[in-house]
């Protein structure tokens, strides 16, 4: 519960991309800025290993809206990007409010990867307007 007692609203993002484009380094980023500690933030992996099948990361903000304060949890779910993993991936599709997808800008492919990205995710989940 928040500080006014209210219960938090829960944010689900996805966080996908092709491996090594860094997507465990802007959610440590984006976990380290969010008021807490980077020691109470340690990453499971640890540098130059990839993300085996999902990372589940938790941040939680405080926003004004409408003159009050409210609560957001946000879960920051990040799938691995290699191909070994597709198969397992869409079980992480569901319930989802966001999708982030990264690319490394040194690295046309992975931007072009990214349609590919999209489109495993419109064939394996439905859209949120439709649940």
């Amino acid at each position: 519960k928040s500080h006014d007692g209210s219960i938090p609203v829960e944010v689900r993002v996805l966080v996908v991309g092709d491996a090594a484009v860094g997507k465990t380094s802007l959610v440590e980023m984006i976990c380290s800025t969010s008021g807490f500690s980077s020691g109470e933030w340690k990453a499971a992996s640890q540098a130059g290993q990839w993300t085996c099948g999902c990372a589940v990361s938790l941040v939680r903000e405080c926003f004004e809206a409408d003159l009050r304060s409210v609560d957001v949890e946000v879960e920051l779910w990040e799938v691995g990007g290699t191909q070994m993993y597709s198969s397992a991936r869409p079980v992480f599709y569901e319930r989802l409010d966001a999708v982030l997808c990264v690319y490394d800008v040194s690295n046309m492919k992975s931007y072009h990867n990214l349609v590919a990205w999209l489109f495993e995710l419109c064939t394996s989940a439905w859209a949120p307007s439709l649940r």
